[in-house]
């Protein structure tokens, strides 16, 4: 059995999926995810994978860090996962361009507060 992961490395999948993310939008926008299946699974794949990470960091962390919109993104999770058969492209297009860049800034900072700056980010990387 493989061991549970840190809230540290849960943090840095949060961040790696919403870089993937964006990276795999840029310059791209609702169309281009109602007309790619292929953009649109990896998309929706990896905003579960948020949900997922966001789901195992204690609430102690949470309360510390009330900025980052943790139940917002569990229920983006459950929204994708359970409703994906009436999932808003729009809805989707928006919280990339507007709520993902600074997800990824806060997440960011937290790593490096919560984990002895610099150096604590390079572990939780890990």
């Amino acid at each position: 059995m493989r061991p549970s992961r840190t809230w540290q490395q849960r943090l840095q999948d949060i961040i790696a999926s919403a870089e993937f993310i964006l990276g795999m939008m840029r310059g791209r926008g609702e169309e281009a995810l109602a007309a790619d299946r292929s953009l649109r699974d990896a998309v929706l794949y990896n905003f579960v994978v948020i949900g997922e990470a966001a789901r195992s960091v204690p609430k102690e962390v949470e309360t510390r860090h009330s900025v980052v919109p943790w139940k917002d993104m569990r229920d983006m999770r459950n929204w994708v996962a359970h409703g994906y058969h009436g999932v808003d492209l729009e809805i989707v297009a928006r919280t990339i361009r507007e709520d993902l860049p600074d997800l990824i800034e806060n997440l960011t900072r937290i790593l490096t507060i919560d984990s002895g700056g610099e150096a604590g980010l390079a572990n939780a990387r890990e």
